[in-house]
């Protein structure tokens, strides 16, 4: 089936998929705005995607707001 309405949801990127499931599954993370080693490691992996994302838009990191 091919779906032409991408308007409420669009298929994932297998790799973006891949990616999420291997974040979900770690036990490691927490509330990226918690001040303990969980909620650091999570802060870390936000900015370090906050980063490559900045620079895949041409962008500064300060100038993305993730939500």
């Amino acid at each position: 089936m091919i779906d032409f309405d991408h308007n409420a949801t669009t298929p994932l990127h297998p790799e973006v998929r891949q990616t999420m499931i291997d974040l979900l599954q770690r036990d490691d993370l927490a509330n990226p705005s918690s001040i303990h080693l969980g909620g650091q490691r999570a802060r870390g992996v936000l900015e370090t995607a906050r980063r490559k994302l900045a620079s895949a838009l041409g962008a500064s990191p300060a100038e993305l707001v993730l939500t």
